[in-house]
């Protein structure tokens, strides 16, 4: 499904941005380095057109992470993951073509004694098999972006090429976090009220899994009824819409508030 469209995506990127994206006709035989990034950046193009879906930020121990997924007429074309721990940061990118992943991207953030590195790397795919994976080093985030990629071979670093199916094993844990199941599996834990705000706390299922915060910026009844009521709506699903900013949850209403807005304007 994704062939076609692939197509419409290209055809439109080409009206757009000439010089974007892979030709149609190019099969997975014929994809290397160049055209797999040409398509990479076509679709970071489009981020603004594309349906978007995220994920809530889940935190365990001093790790929190959550993810974003855009897609083209339902179908997935990229999923990031935003990392974030205690000495530092990272982003995985995970672009797909015809249903199969092309192109994974990390850079990370390392802060230790006062001193920060960047680094960014690149493993290309074709088939399903990686043919090529180059990174980059630096001190300083404008250093980094003016660094060449350089090629990294398997003997001499394996833990810099990451395995196809350990990719997928990602990108299957990365749907659970948007679904909020599995291991992401949420319910309401409390609700903690100060003055200028207010967050809904939730928790997995798993007494040592992973948790949640919603910050309330702007109450209204719905939050009012929670914040009064926490007994009933303890270890509860909560259909809670939210955004993200700034990479923290912000709440957004309630489905209840949004249902029966839908039906008042009926």
């Amino acid at each position: 499904m994704l062939v076609a469209l692939f197509s419409s995506a290209c055809n439109k990127l080409r009206s757009d941005h000439p010089q974007a994206g892979i030709d149609r006709d190019t099969t997975a035989t014929s994809l290397n380095a160049a055209n797999i990034t040409h398509y990479a950046d076509s679709i970071e193009k489009m981020r603004t057109q594309a349906e978007k879906a995220y994920s809530l930020v889940y935190m365990l121990g001093g790790s929190s992470f959550y993810t974003e997924k855009y897609s083209l007429r339902d179908e997935p074309v990229l999923y990031i993951e935003h990392i974030v721990n205690g000495n530092g940061s990272t982003t995985k990118c995970y672009y797909l073509r015809n249903d199969s992943l092309v192109l994974h991207k990390e850079a990370s953030t390392l802060s230790n004694d006062d001193a920060e590195v960047f680094k960014e790397s690149r493993t290309f795919f074709r088939n399903g098999v990686g043919f090529k994976t180059d990174s980059r080093t630096a001190s300083m985030y404008e250093a980094l972006q003016n660094q060449p990629f350089l090629t990294v071979q398997p003997g001499d670093d394996p833990a810099a090429v990451p395995a196809y199916k350990n990719l997928l094993a990602n990108l299957e844990t990365l749907e659970d976090a948007l679904h909020r199941r599995n291991r992401f599996d949420m319910v309401f834990d409390n609700i903690t009220a100060h003055p200028e705000a207010a967050y809904i706390v939730l928790k997995s299922k798993d007494p040592n899994g992973y948790t949640s915060s919603v910050l309330v910026k702007d109450r209204d009844a719905w939050v009012d009824s929670v914040e009064n009521n926490v007994g009933m709506f303890k270890d509860k699903h909560l259909n809670v819409r939210f955004r993200i900013e700034n990479g923290e949850a912000i709440y957004a209403g309630s489905e209840a508030d949004q249902m029966a807005g839908a039906t008042k304007h009926q």
